[in-house]
């Protein structure tokens, strides 16, 4: 979970749970042993203090589980949305 983004996987999981009609099983893991220094960072995810990326782990499985329990993760912007005069379909 370190190099993932939650939230993509979380969405990632629950198409895939439309189209099996919900009849699948999800494992996650926190990550494997890391191979790079910090190399979680490379892929944008900073403010770990751990140097082995548990505490990044521990926060993006955390914010998984809430997405996929269904725990808002934005606010809903409700100032319009659409262009005045863009068509709806």
């Amino acid at each position: 979970m370190r190099y993932e983004n939650p939230l993509y996987l979380a969405e990632e999981v629950a198409a895939l749970d439309l189209l099996t009609d919900q009849r699948i099983a999800i494992g996650i893991s926190r990550g494997s042993p890391e191979q790079a220094r910090r190399g979680w960072e490379t892929f944008g995810y900073t403010g770990g203090v751990d140097p082995r990326g548990v505490d990044v782990a521990h926060a993006h499985t955390a914010q998984f589980l809430d997405a996929v329990r269904g725990v808002p993760q934005a606010d809903l912007d409700t100032s319009g949305g659409m262009a005045p005069g863009a068509s709806s379909r």
